[in-house]
């Protein structure tokens, strides 16, 4: 439980309505509903706004709810494969899309509560709190140091606060460049490799990904992980159909770094080679074939600790 208060209820704007409190993942309990109160007057049922909460993630077990800076103040439902509604943000665009990651959206609306401003789901997603810290590359930089990345970057102190952007190469890991997620915390940087076209498999075909597979729609998507073959089909994927358009689902494939060395041995990669350890990286290397994982191949990014390389495998789509 990660709130800093104290459990509550949420106050009925009338006295002769009863509500219901929220339990501590954040929802109404005894219900599969989502993040609502409950407020029951005569015979009828209806939803008040709770308080605020606070930028913490929240723990819903196996959907990962959070405040994201990165989204806006207006927004709508998700719901999850697990049946879980949660109240979330629009994109920052004009209720173009939901910050409802591997979820279905629901409708976007200007007017919602208080307390769904800026929150974002990732669905199938445990609360980083109860994750293992991420390995290799992924910890691309610390804060003040350089995050080599081609895709989405995150500024985080590591427990929900969270600032990110698209790179394309390399950024600094400072205030400057994301703003600032949580005052007064140390905060470090990671890298979540972007996905290109070559990343995309049809309905239908073999495939291969090192990586995490999304199965459905780019709004609508169901997600595992693969390291080898595999088959696009909604079989595949527990048979769940995440965005209801059968045929038209694709496979994205989400690539990964997996340790390909330790320091003094030899790297075998067709693709994007990094070196270092912890938050200290060497510039990535194209590679396709073989590479020295050494100092003098790649100069020290992190001088007496002992250094691994990591391959991010070309898409074979």
């Amino acid at each position: 439980f990660f709130f800093d208060m104290p459990l509550f209820s949420c106050l009925s704007r009338s006295s002769s309505r009863r509500t219901e409190p929220l339990d501590t993942s954040g929802k109404l309990q005894g219900t599969n509903g989502g993040l609502f109160a409950k407020e029951e007057s005569g015979g009828g049922a209806a939803y008040g706004e709770c308080p605020s909460l606070p930028s913490r993630s929240i723990d819903t077990g196996t959907n990962w709810y959070r405040r994201d800076n990165g989204t806006g103040t207006w927004g709508g439902t998700c719901k999850c494969p697990d049946g879980q509604v949660y109240q979330v943000a629009d994109n920052y665009d004009n209720c173009k899309s939901l910050a409802c990651e591997g979820g279905s959206s629901g409708q976007c609306s200007q007017n919602i509560p208080s307390y769904a401003q800026h929150m974002r789901v990732t669905c199938g997603m445990l609360n980083p709190l109860k994750k293992e810290e991420p390995e290799g590359p992924a910890k691309c930089a610390e804060e003040g140091g350089i995050c080599y990345c081609d895709g989405t970057v995150r500024f985080t102190d590591g427990v929900g606060h969270t600032m990110s952007k698209q790179v394309d190469e390399a950024v600094a890991c400072d205030v400057a460049n994301f703003g600032d997620p949580y005052a007064g915390a140390p905060k470090h940087c990671t890298c979540t490799p972007g996905v290109s076209t070559k990343n995309v498999c049809q309905q239908g075909e073999n495939c291969s990904c090192s990586g995490t597979v999304r199965y459905g729609t780019s709004e609508h998507y169901t997600s595992k992980e693969v390291d080898g073959q595999y088959q696009c089909t909604q079989g595949s994927f527990g048979g769940f159909d995440p965005s209801g358009q059968g045929a038209k689902n694709d496979c994205t494939c989400i690539p990964e770094y997996h340790k390909c060395a330790e320091e003094g041995g030899t790297c075998q990669c067709d693709g994007q080679v990094m070196y270092g350890a912890d938050y200290h990286w060497a510039a990535p290397r194209q590679v396709n074939g073989t590479v020295a994982c050494t100092n003098q191949e790649f100069g020290d990014p992190k001088w007496v600790s002992s250094k691994n390389c990591y391959c991010l495998p070309s898409s074979k789509h």
